[in-house]
């Protein structure tokens, strides 16, 4: 499915007025730099409090420990700056992966924004029921509709309210990282209502988690 120019700019703006509203500094500790927020809602304080990376570094901080696989994507790598389509395009990114358990019978996709300023972060993209056959993703796999993914793929809506891929829209003069994940389970089958958030899902899997394969680039508003 192809967005118009009016559907993603109310996408971006959506996102960006979310983000911005509840916005944090975050201490770049690679850079010695703070963010400076970018809402001006006059019920929140014209500064917030700077937040250090170092509380809670990944989203898998506190989750127990499993191995990791190979997962690879023409589009973007870690480190690396998020493209146009992979923010205002709102293209999902084309991955692959490779080395996952044996016993894998299904794998989950999601990509998370854990610098957000929202006290939960931002859920960008989570599809969930993918066959154990799935090896790759084209770029766009995530729109809405779920054309582009395999049979009986289901997409949870996200934190924009959209069932598919949302692109990066970080508050200006923040930088972001975004956790493109890549997860192997040990059940074919998530049974959830198709209204279930990226956040049930992430509590429903847990348990059933092989290992994972993650990607972290990054987006500066």
């Amino acid at each position: 499915m192809k967005h118009s120019t009016n559907y993603r700019g109310r996408l971006t703006g959506l996102i960006a007025a979310a983000l911005a509203t509840a916005a944090v500094s975050v201490t770049l500790l690679s850079q010695g730099a703070s963010a400076t927020p970018g809402h001006t809602d006059p019920h929140f304080p014209a500064a917030t409090p700077k937040v250090s990376r170092a509380v809670a570094d990944t989203p898998y901080a506190k989750l127990p420990k499993v191995p990791s696989f190979s997962l690879k994507s023409t589009d973007v790598a870690t480190g690396k700056q998020l493209g146009t389509a992979q923010t205002s395009g709102n293209t999902s990114p084309q991955l692959s992966w490779k080395g996952f358990p044996k016993g894998t019978k299904s794998f989950v996709v999601s990509m998370y924004d854990q610098d957000a300023g929202t006290g939960s972060g931002f859920w960008h993209w989570a599809a969930y029921n993918l066959p154990a056959s799935t090896t790759t993703l084209k770029s766009g796999a995530g729109a809405p509709g779920g054309a582009g993914l395999p049979a009986g793929t289901v997409q949870a809506p996200n934190d924009a309210s959209v069932a598919g891929y949302v692109g990066a829209a970080p508050p200006a003069g923040q930088t972001h990282r975004y956790f493109i994940t890549v997860y192997a389970l040990d059940t074919a089958t998530v049974q959830l209502p198709p209204t279930a958030s990226p956040a049930l899902v992430g509590a429903s899997i847990g348990s059933h988690i092989l290992a994972r394969g993650t990607l972290v680039p990054l987006a500066k508003g």
